[in-house]
C-alpha cells in the first residue's frame, strides 16, 4: 500500500486520487489480492490508516515480478508517503527497494531491512506446530502438505514447523507427502490431486 502526500492531490492517478479529496493518501502493494488472508490484511491497514488521516490505495502484482517493478516506480513518481508491502520474492524485491527512500512496512515476509523499514509478522513456526498437534490428536497418521515455495519465509517457517510438531506427536512425515506450488487455488486443486495418486491412504491434507 502507498501513501500520497496532499501536495499531489492535483496529479492525475490511476487509483482515483481527486483534487477534492484532502486526506493525505497511503497506498498498498498487495502480492495477490485473491488470497482469502490478504483482503482481511488491507482491511486493517485501511481502517487504521483511516483513523490517521491517510488514505489507502491499493494494487495487485499477481506474483509478477516485472508488474512488481512498475508499480514500485508509479509509487516513486506519485511521491507516496509510505508503503505496505507484501512481496512476492524476497530476494527480487530488497533489488526493487534500493532506491526506495520513503518508509516501508513489510506484511508477512521476512526481507533484509534498512533504517526506513519494519515488518509486522506473525509466528509462522508456532501455528503450524499447533496444526500439526490438533491433526495427530485426531488421529491422522498419513498427512499430506500444500504449500508455496519454501524459499518464501512463511511457507519455510509453516513446513518447519508443520514437520516438527508431527515429530513431537510420535510421527515421522513423509517428504513425498509434500507439494509445493504458490499462493493459489490452483495449486491446492493439483497438489491434493497429486498427493492422494500418490498415496491414496492420506487421512489428512493441510
Amino acid at each position: 500500500m502507498c501513501i500520497w502526500r496532499p501536495e499531489c492531490a492535483g496529479r492525475t492517478s490511476s487509483g482515483g486520487w481527486s483534487r477534492s479529496d484532502k486526506r493525505k493518501g497511503r497506498s498498498g502493494k498487495i502480492r495477490n489480492i485473491i488470497d482469502n488472508a490478504f483482503p482481511e490484511m488491507a482491511k486493517g491497514a485501511q481502517d487504521e490508516a483511516f483513523l490517521h488521516g491517510y488514505t489507502v490505495l491499493f494494487g495487485s502484482t499477481d506474483n509478477n515480478y516485472i508488474q512488481e517493478e512498475k508499480f514500485l516506480d508509479a509509487l516513486k513518481a506519485k511521491m507516496v508517503d509510505g508503503i505496505i508491502y507484501v512481496s512476492s520474492n524476497p530476494a527480487t524485491s530488497e533489488k526493487l527497494l534500493e532506491n526506495i527512500t520513503v518508509p516501508v512496512v513489510f506484511m508477512d515476509r521476512k526481507i533484509k531491512k534498512r533504517e526506513n523499514m519494519g515488518s509486522v509478522l506473525i509466528d509462522n513456526f508456532s501455528a503450524m506446530k499447533d496444526v500439526a498437534a490438533y491433526i495427530a490428536g485426531k488421529g491422522c497418521r498419513q498427512s499430506a502438505y500444500i504449500t508455496a515455495d519454501i524459499l518464501i519465509s512463511p511457507s519455510k517457517e509453516r513446513y518447519e514447523g508443520f514437520v516438527e510438531g508431527l515429530e513431537e506427536n510420535g510421527i515421522s512425515f513423509n517428504k513425498r507427502m509434500h507439494y509445493a506450488g504458490t499462493f493459489s487455488v490452483e495449486t491446492g486443486q493439483i497438489g491434493a490431486m497429486t498427493l492422494l495418486q500418490r498415496n491414496p491412504e492420506i487421512d489428512c491434507i493441510v
